[in-house]
């Protein structure tokens, strides 16, 4: 039995799906790389309990719907050229492409991704080395806003921060069931980063 419902969260509104299974006993939220969540539920559970489940983890589950919608930007065929829209937390940022004499890591200045390419570089290589030098950074800051989660839910629960990963997947999805949060991501062949991290239950 499959049912659909929606919470608002802020400004926003969060459509979810209700699936009821006789093998669940506790319920666990779940958001997909297409943005769609989906709640998995043992069959007793009444509407309110889902609703009041799902507005304790709107931040959460929002969180993930605004990566998975930063990262299908980044999924897309882009041409890597100054002026294109990047996604990061929720805002938009536009690429800048400078020249100097050496290659420098992309910063984050204002409203720019800026990237500093060798003015040596052929023109025919600049596009891939862009297009590294930006996952080279998203993956470095999802590293650092994961140990930050990860502490943080770690104090609450008074238990040693656990260890994490960030390396390349295939498929991403996020997942948040009683005592555990997963969150996996990628961008088809692009790669991304893979954090697993834990929080509270629903």
């Amino acid at each position: 039995m499959t049912a659909t419902a929606s919470i608002e969260f802020g400004t926003s509104r969060i459509d979810y799906d209700v699936k009821y299974s006789s093998r669940r006993k506790n319920l666990s939220i779940a958001v997909h790389p297409n943005k769609k969540v989906e709640v998995l539920a043992p069959p007793g559970l009444s509407q309110e309990e889902i609703q009041g489940a799902l507005r304790r983890k709107a931040g959460w589950v929002k969180e993930r719907l605004d990566w998975f919608e930063q990262m299908s930007q980044l999924a897309v065929d882009r041409e890597y050229v100054s002026g294109e829209t990047f996604l990061y937390l929720g805002r938009q940022y536009r690429l800048k492409i400078v020249y100097g004499t050496k290659r420098s890591p992309v910063k984050l200045r204002g409203k720019f991704f800026e990237v500093t390419l060798p003015q040596s570089m052929p023109e025919q290589d600049r596009r891939e080395a862009v297009r590294r030098a930006m996952w080279r950074w998203y993956r470095a800051h999802a590293r650092e806003k994961i140990r930050e989660i990860v502490e943080h839910y770690s104090a609450r629960l008074g238990i040693e921060p656990p260890e994490f990963r960030v390396k390349y997947q295939a498929k991403r999805w996020g997942s948040c069931s009683q005592g555990r949060c997963a969150e996996h991501q990628s961008a088809h062949n692009h790669g991304s980063a893979e954090p697993d991290r834990v929080c509270g239950g629903a």
